[in-house]
């Protein structure tokens, strides 16, 4: 089967009101914390530390930023 998506796979989710877990406190995660928020999800984020682009989204209500390392209950 060709791959005519350059490796990408396109997909479409209804957030609002939903969980979401971002692992990390970098740059990236920042942009995709920021995009989730956007979506209306509630956005939990676990780091053991946060890029300062993250005290931009600190004053939303649907974010809670856990500084601690990741671990595998964190996706129950």
């Amino acid at each position: 089967m060709a791959d005519a998506g350059g490796g990408l796979y396109p997909l479409v989710l209804r957030l609002q009101g939903r969980r979401a877990l971002v692992v990390g406190g970098g740059k990236v995660a920042a942009r995709k914390a920021a995009g989730l928020l956007a979506a209306d999800a509630y956005v939990v984020v676990v780091s053991p530390a946060f890029v300062p682009a993250f005290d931009r989204l600190a004053d939303t209500a649907a974010l809670t930023l856990v500084e601690r390392p990741y671990v595998p209950s964190d996706l129950e």
